[in-house]
């Protein structure tokens, strides 16, 4: 159960207050500004945050289990260790974030930007990345096992030692 209520956030956002390691589970945050706010060590499991404006956000080591980013826009936002399973992130804007060491299993990106973001030991295993851009992406030990990976952008991406990107790194690929 959420420490704080909807309108709680929105005064703790209005003034200029962190939002660290507090219990925002289940809340329903459409439409709140989250722009460059710190939310780091969070509970947002199940929170509702889409097409919030997020730009720069600190999201590192938060739990949003099942928590809805569609339509979000969060480019240069750290999420550095997050766990994101079986999130909703269709059509959310990541571009240049840090998603390193985030776990990413059975998560929706389908749609999503992360060209030019880094998700270096990312772990993708079972996503569905269904025309999902990671044009200029550091995916170095990444892992897309089981992904489903249809018309999934990796143009430029930096994929050394990923799990189930073979294909892209085989001779024969154009």
């Amino acid at each position: 159960m959420a420490e704080l209520t909807r309108d709680d956030v929105v005064e703790y956002l209005r003034e200029g207050r962190s939002l660290h390691d507090l219990d925002l589970s289940s809340l329903d945050l459409r439409g709140v500004d989250f722009r460059r706010a710190n939310l780091e060590g969070a509970n947002l499991q199940e929170t509702n945050f889409d097409g919030n404006p997020m730009e720069g956000i600190n999201l590192k080591r938060c739990n949003m289990r099942e928590a809805s980013f569609a339509n979000a826009n969060m480019p240069s936002s750290d999420l550095r260790g997050a766990i994101l399973r079986k999130a909703n992130m269709v059509e959310a804007n990541l571009e240049e974030s840090v998603l390193a060491g985030a776990d990413l299993v059975e998560a929706d990106l389908s749609r999503a930007n992360f060209s030019r973001a880094s998700l270096v030991r990312a772990d993708l295993r079972g996503a569905k990345l269904t025309a999902t851009d990671f044009r200029r992406a550091l995916l170095l030990e990444a892992d897309f096992r089981g992904a489903q990976m249809w018309r999934a952008m990796f143009t430029d991406a930096v994929t050394a030692s990923a799990l189930g990107l073979e294909a892209l790194s085989s001779p024969e690929t154009p």
